[in-house]
């Protein structure tokens, strides 16, 4: 099948779209869907991810670096679109980077990580904009943002509610502020492989709601991709 193209930016660093690309990534190669993730940050931090796994319990998703293409982007990942029946993009920081406007254009979905914290509301509508144009050229671009970091306090709730100012639709799942998502980075693994339900529960809930928005096929997770690590 053609891959859907699933892209994951927002101009404003430190929000977290490596750990929505890679957990979302990792979690559809668990579950059966033969997915590629593709480094368009020149800070790399999915392809530092992605080594740090081990011979014998390697990341589930492929994962290759194209962040020197810049604006030709597109170019490169077309090659792999008939290889996988997912690809996401992890763009970089930057509004004024090519990467995203280019990834856009053709993307399926796009995923705004956002902080429920006021600093990254305001910062994250600049991104509309840019949407806004990319949806003028892609019709059929569908949008969520999705809530990441989240803490369980009063701040951090009523920032949540905050999230219906971004005059884009909002994702229903979310991930919270958890040690778990750190450990998968420096392992180099999905939090599906850890003990921490909640994490697990979480990723799964973001590939339920982003299989549905694709139009992917039912799929269960593999119980034999889910090792435990302590």
């Amino acid at each position: 099948m053609t891959a859907k193209l699933v892209t994951v930016c927002n101009q404003k660093g430190g929000c977290g779209k490596t750990n929505v690309a890679m957990t979302l990534g990792g979690s559809l190669a668990a579950r059966g869907f033969s997915t590629l993730i593709v480094d368009g940050d020149p800070q790399g931090t999915a392809t530092r991810w992605f080594s740090a796994a081990t011979d014998d319990r390697p990341f589930p998703a492929a994962v290759i670096n194209l962040a020197d293409t810049r604006q030709h982007i597109a170019r490169a990942i077309k090659p792999h679109i008939d290889n996988y029946d997912v690809i996401i993009v992890d763009c970089p920081p930057s509004l004024e980077s090519p990467v995203t406007l280019s990834t856009l254009v053709v993307a399926d979905l796009a995923l705004v990580p956002v902080i429920p914290a006021p600093g990254d509301i305001w910062a994250t509508s600049r991104l509309v904009g840019l949407v806004e144009q990319a949806t003028g050229l892609n019709a059929g671009l569908q949008v969520r943002v999705v809530p990441n970091m989240v803490q369980g306090t009063a701040l951090a709730l009523a920032a949540m509610q905050a999230l219906k100012e971004i005059p884009l639709p909002a994702a229903r799942s979310f991930l919270t502020l958890r040690t778990a998502y750190r450990q998968a980075q420096a392992e180099g693994s999905t939090v599906l492989t850890l003990r921490d339900l909640r994490a697990r529960d979480e990723a799964t809930a973001l590939v339920d709601e982003v299989s549905k928005l694709l139009g992917l096929p039912k799929k269960p997770a593999k119980p034999s991709l889910r090792r435990v690590s302590n």
